[in-house]
């Protein structure tokens, strides 16, 4: 496991120390000329993908961003429902609450979210203004980490606009756990 955990960090981050090292022909060489010698990191790797069936999957690059708490980003975390217990409350109260917080925040543009998964298939969508961006996932990705890249794609997607307000809403309970919130402000 941490292997390919370790494994997927380097291929999803093009500036790590061993990125360019997967297709290294030195490597390659040394490897079939000496068959005896361990095998590199990377080829013990593909043979877990292999042997778990994962050799298909594909690994998109991780967007940077970092949010630090010693660092001021800009960002603000709001949950309006927080006070309320979804059991216990009706749909229409809701409905009227996201209207009211989205009279507040009429000049922020909003940015929707969202995460899906499916016996067959992961995926995740932001649903900015004029576009809808959907992605797929591999099918053995869980679902919070569908909510966690459609929040963290539509960061990366807001960071090469013009500078704005904008804010992003997603349903994720987990999300709401990691970021503490359900709601971020982005000025």
């Amino acid at each position: 496991m941490l292997t390919l955990h370790y494994f997927s960090t380097i291929l999803t981050n093009p500036n790590h120390p061993y990125f360019n090292y997967k297709q290294s022909r030195f490597l390659q060489r040394l490897q079939e000329a000496r068959p005896t010698v361990v095998p590199s990191f990377f080829k013990r790797a593909a043979g877990f993908l292999h042997d778990l069936n994962l050799d298909t999957a594909q690994l998109l690059p991780n967007p940077v961003i970092l949010l630090t708490p010693w660092i001021p980003h800009g960002l603000k975390f709001l949950n309006p429902f927080e006070n309320y217990d979804k059991t216990n409350t009706a749909s229409d109260t809701y409905l009227q609450l996201f209207t009211y917080h989205r009279e507040l925040y009429h000049h922020f543009i909003p940015v929707f979210t969202d995460g899906s998964k499916s016996t067959t298939q992961t995926s995740f969508a932001c649903v900015f203004i004029n576009s809808t961006l959907s992605f797929q996932l591999h099918p053995s990705c869980p679902i919070f980490m569908a909510e966690i890249r459609a929040i963290l794609h539509s960061l990366s997607e807001i960071s090469n606009y013009p500078a704005d307000n904008y804010i992003i809403y997603s349903d994720s309970v987990f999300s709401k756990l990691c970021l503490h919130c359900t709601v971020t402000v982005i000025h």
